[in-house]
Protein backbone atom coordinates (compact mmCIF):
# COMPACT_ATOMS: atom_id res chain seq x y z
CA UNK A 1 0.00 0.00 0.00
CA UNK A 2 2.91 2.35 0.51
CA UNK A 3 1.47 3.96 3.64
CA UNK A 4 3.73 6.74 4.99
CA UNK A 5 6.02 6.47 1.97
CA UNK A 6 6.60 8.54 -1.15
CA UNK A 7 4.49 6.15 -3.25
CA UNK A 8 1.82 8.01 -5.25
CA UNK A 9 -0.99 6.61 -7.40
CA UNK A 10 -3.04 8.03 -10.24
CA UNK A 11 -6.79 7.38 -10.23
CA UNK A 12 -6.58 4.17 -12.31
CA UNK A 13 -3.81 2.71 -10.13
CA UNK A 14 -5.65 3.61 -6.92
CA UNK A 15 -8.90 2.02 -8.13
CA UNK A 16 -7.05 -1.20 -8.99
CA UNK A 17 -5.17 -1.24 -5.66
CA UNK A 18 -8.34 -0.75 -3.61
CA UNK A 19 -10.39 -3.18 -5.70
CA UNK A 20 -7.96 -6.05 -5.19
CA UNK A 21 -7.21 -5.37 -1.51
CA UNK A 22 -10.66 -5.58 0.08
CA UNK A 23 -9.13 -7.68 2.88
CA UNK A 24 -7.17 -4.65 4.15
CA UNK A 25 -10.38 -2.86 5.17
CA UNK A 26 -11.73 -3.53 8.64
CA UNK A 27 -15.23 -2.67 7.45
CA UNK A 28 -16.58 -3.89 4.10
CA UNK A 29 -18.90 -0.87 3.99
CA UNK A 30 -15.91 1.49 4.00
CA UNK A 31 -14.37 -0.48 1.12
CA UNK A 32 -17.61 -0.31 -0.86
CA UNK A 33 -18.03 3.43 -0.23
CA UNK A 34 -14.45 4.10 -1.31
CA UNK A 35 -14.87 1.98 -4.47
CA UNK A 36 -18.10 3.83 -5.31
CA UNK A 37 -16.32 7.17 -4.82
CA UNK A 38 -13.42 6.09 -7.03
CA UNK A 39 -15.72 4.76 -9.76
CA UNK A 40 -17.65 8.05 -9.78
CA UNK A 41 -14.71 10.28 -8.92
CA UNK A 42 -15.27 13.98 -9.27
CA UNK A 43 -13.04 16.81 -8.10
CA UNK A 44 -13.33 20.57 -8.31
CA UNK A 45 -10.03 22.42 -8.47
CA UNK A 46 -9.98 26.19 -8.10
CA UNK A 47 -6.79 28.15 -8.64
CA UNK A 48 -6.02 31.80 -8.12
CA UNK A 49 -2.82 33.36 -9.40
CA UNK A 50 -1.61 36.89 -8.70
CA UNK A 51 1.56 38.54 -9.97
CA UNK A 52 2.35 42.19 -9.36
CA UNK A 53 5.63 43.94 -10.09
CA UNK A 54 5.90 47.71 -10.12
CA UNK A 55 9.44 47.71 -11.51
CA UNK A 56 10.76 49.35 -8.34
CA UNK A 57 11.54 46.16 -6.47
CA UNK A 58 8.05 45.72 -5.04
CA UNK A 59 6.74 42.29 -5.98
CA UNK A 60 3.65 40.36 -4.90
CA UNK A 61 3.24 36.80 -6.13
CA UNK A 62 0.56 34.41 -4.88
CA UNK A 63 -0.76 31.03 -5.86
CA UNK A 64 -3.84 29.69 -4.12
CA UNK A 65 -5.38 26.32 -4.92
CA UNK A 66 -8.32 24.55 -3.34
CA UNK A 67 -9.53 21.04 -4.15
CA UNK A 68 -12.80 19.42 -3.16
CA UNK A 69 -13.89 15.94 -4.14
CA UNK A 70 -16.51 13.28 -3.48
CA UNK A 71 -13.87 10.84 -2.19
CA UNK A 72 -13.76 9.67 1.42
CA UNK A 73 -10.64 11.03 3.09
CA UNK A 74 -9.92 8.08 5.41
CA UNK A 75 -10.66 4.45 6.20
CA UNK A 76 -9.85 1.95 8.93
CA UNK A 77 -7.28 -0.61 7.85
CA UNK A 78 -6.71 -4.00 9.44
CA UNK A 79 -3.27 -5.33 8.55
CA UNK A 80 -0.02 -6.61 9.93
CA UNK A 81 2.48 -3.96 10.89
CA UNK A 82 5.22 -6.59 11.18
CA UNK A 83 5.06 -9.77 9.10
CA UNK A 84 4.24 -12.86 11.09
CA UNK A 85 2.45 -10.96 13.86
CA UNK A 86 -1.18 -10.11 14.57
CA UNK A 87 -3.15 -7.70 12.43
CA UNK A 88 -3.78 -4.28 13.95
CA UNK A 89 -6.46 -1.67 13.25
CA UNK A 90 -5.46 1.88 12.36
CA UNK A 91 -6.83 4.83 10.43
CA UNK A 92 -5.38 5.58 6.99
CA UNK A 93 -5.82 9.00 5.41
CA UNK A 94 -6.14 9.37 1.63
CA UNK A 95 -4.40 12.55 0.48
CA UNK A 96 -4.42 14.08 -2.97
CA UNK A 97 -2.61 16.69 -4.99
CA UNK A 98 -3.72 18.30 -8.23
CA UNK A 99 -1.22 19.04 -10.97
CA UNK A 100 -2.77 20.49 -14.10
CA UNK A 101 -5.10 17.67 -15.36
CA UNK A 102 -3.60 14.97 -13.14
CA UNK A 103 -4.46 14.09 -9.56
CA UNK A 104 -2.02 12.08 -7.46
CA UNK A 105 -3.13 10.12 -4.40
CA UNK A 106 -1.13 8.73 -1.49
CA UNK A 107 -1.67 7.24 1.96
CA UNK A 108 -0.58 8.54 5.35
CA UNK A 109 -1.25 7.19 8.82
CA UNK A 110 0.22 8.81 11.93
CA UNK A 111 -1.71 6.19 13.89
CA UNK A 112 0.14 3.37 12.08
CA UNK A 113 3.44 4.88 13.22
CA UNK A 114 2.24 4.89 16.83
CA UNK A 115 0.95 1.31 16.54
CA UNK A 116 4.26 0.18 14.98
CA UNK A 117 6.28 1.87 17.74
CA UNK A 118 4.26 0.32 20.55
CA UNK A 119 4.18 -3.10 18.89
CA UNK A 120 7.94 -2.97 18.27
CA UNK A 121 8.62 -2.08 21.90
CA UNK A 122 6.41 -4.95 23.05
CA UNK A 123 8.14 -7.41 20.72
CA UNK A 124 11.59 -6.34 21.93
CA UNK A 125 10.53 -6.81 25.55
CA UNK A 126 9.15 -10.28 24.73
CA UNK A 127 12.48 -11.28 23.21
CA UNK A 128 14.41 -9.90 26.18
CA UNK A 129 12.17 -11.91 28.56
CA UNK A 130 12.81 -15.08 26.53
CA UNK A 131 16.56 -14.46 26.66
CA UNK A 132 16.41 -13.94 30.42
CA UNK A 133 14.77 -17.37 30.80
CA UNK A 134 17.37 -19.17 28.69
CA UNK A 135 20.54 -17.39 29.79
CA UNK A 136 22.11 -16.26 33.01
CA UNK A 137 22.56 -12.51 33.36
CA UNK A 138 25.62 -11.39 35.29
CA UNK A 139 25.48 -7.90 36.69
CA UNK A 140 28.16 -6.11 38.64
Amino acid sequence: FGINSDKKYNLTELKKLIRFNKNVFKNEGEWKDLMDGLNKFQANVAQELKKEDDGKGNVDERFLQSVSSNLKTSFTAKMQIYKGFDERDFIVEILLESRSRVIDFWFESPEAINVADSQRDGLVMQQIDKLKQDYVCIQE
